[in-house]
């Protein structure tokens, strides 16, 4: 009999190592070397990884039919967690014979400007926007809907080169950096993808402005199974109010949806979002916004949400969304715990306040709150703190899962919090928690 396999498509070392300890055998990974090389966690056996660069389709495809030919391996299903790697693990799902949205779903799904157009033209709540070709259509834009703009990159993540316009002049700044910035992420295949060329767009000079939508922001994940759709989780962000446009302090779950919104209404309007997409079969995190209590769609992607969200999932109520991915590739039943068995907690992302180089770090009057479950901090006395627009990923320092005194004042819990780590960098002020 063969081993039966879940491929594990282009994620990180941190998830392969939960994943080889939490579900043994289970899984093939599929890694960058470059991200083997820099990973502190223990090395996989060499029939558990197939170690090649990901940005030749066709190569990673004949790579894996060999390591499988080589140890008699079947493959169960395609698992990906990962934004850069949903293209590549669509066409291997592909030519696999496996489950997976299909290449066209992730090409749209991935372009911030064609699934908010599609969106539009099918009456969708979400931000107006147009494709940026040059300033001047951000200008011409800007002048037409009379409010501020948000421009980012067709196929970014998260808050990187996100940026917040409020007049012209911020258009011309924001527009020249993200052309400059662009240049020096030409090789990253987050914005350098073959997939999203094919549609007729260059996501290296070609950039996304939508109208800036007021509110307070959510992330959810769901499963969609033809015209089944469940909610696992729904996230409420806190957003980082020093750092760039967009970054996130801190997720709290549960969140419940404002009073006057029906949820049954909003799990429609969610599987409406992904059918347009393409997505029918699929695991999928989205990020919206809540506005004078409508709901604004703002992204969907399919996969589940990441940072700190799975461990903070696990604390709240128990589920495993890495684990979970892995039986819905599989094709295995999938248990949703019941929401009278959920706990409030939050995940606190902790953020560098300067550039510079890291002294010392202590997070050790962080462990000792009563509140905090989990401290994971992620740098180093020598690490090196560049902030954006020339890196978005350097300051974010670790995070905290701790269950709050109060739903009243979060935000302050996770300040205070925040300023218990003590930190001492050259060349900077910021050298010590607030109470030293």
């Amino acid at each position: 009999m063969s081993d039966s396999r879940i491929v594990v498509v282009g994620t990180t070392s941190d998830y392969i190592d939960h994943i080889r300890r939490n579900y043994p055998g289970r899984a093939l990974f599929i890694t960058d070397p470059q991200e083997r090389a820099r990973a502190a966690e223990a090395v996989p056996e060499s029939y558990e990884e197939v170690l090649t660069g990901l940005n030749n389709f066709n190569h990673v495809l004949e790579t894996l039919r060999q390591h499988l030919n080589l140890y008699g391996m079947k493959p169960a299903g395609v698992a990906c967690y990962d934004c850069e790697s949903l293209g590549l693990s669509a066409y291997l799902a592909r030519k696999l014979g496996l489950m997976f949205p299909s290449e066209n779903s992730i090409k749209l799904s991935r372009n911030k400007f064609f699934s908010k157009n599609l969106w539009q033209q099918a009456g969708l709540p979400c931000p107006a926007v147009i494709l940026v070709r040059d300033l001047s259509d951000m200008l011409q834009f800007m002048d037409k809907i009379g409010k501020p703009l948000i421009i980012k990159p067709l196929t970014g993540a998260g808050s990187e080169l996100v940026f917040k316009c409020s007049d012209h002049d911020d258009c011309r700044k924001a527009f020249e950096t993200i052309k400059s910035q662009m240049i020096t992420r030409r090789k990253l295949r987050l914005y350098h993808s073959e997939d999203i060329k094919s549609a007729g767009v260059k996501p290296l000079k070609e950039f996304a402005a939508e109208e800036f939508v007021e509110g307070t922001e959510y992330s959810c994940d769901f499963m969609i199974e033809t015209d089944r759709l469940e909610i696992f989780r729904i996230a409420r962000k806190i957003n980082a109010h020093d750092q760039s446009p967009g970054t996130v302090m801190a997720y709290v779950v549960p969140a419940g949806l404002p009073d006057n919104i029906d949820y049954e209404q909003f799990k429609l309007l969610l599987a409406n979002a992904a059918h347009i997409m393409g997505l029918k079969h699929a695991v999928c995190m989205v990020d919206f916004i809540v506005h004078q209590d409508n709901i604004c769609l703002l992204e969907i992607t399919p996969r589940p949400g990441g940072d700190c969200l799975p461990r903070l999932i696990s604390y709240s109520f128990g589920l495993d969304m890495i684990g979970l991915a892995l039986d819905f590739a599989e094709g295995k039943p999938v248990f949703i715990p019941e929401a009278l068995h959920r706990e409030a907690f939050v995940g606190l992302r902790i953020l560098a306040k300067c550039s510079g180089i890291i002294r010392s770090i202590d997070e050790h009057a962080i462990v000792r709150d009563s509140r905090v479950r989990e401290c994971h901090i992620l740098r180093s006395t020598g690490h090196k703190v560049i902030f954006p627009p020339d890196d978005y990923e350097s300051r974010l320092l670790g995070y905290v899962i701790f269950k709050p005194a109060s739903s009243e004042c979060i935000e302050q819990e996770c300040l205070e919090i925040e300023s218990k780590l003590v930190v001492d960098m050259e060349d900077s002020p910021w050298k010590s928690m607030q109470a030293h």
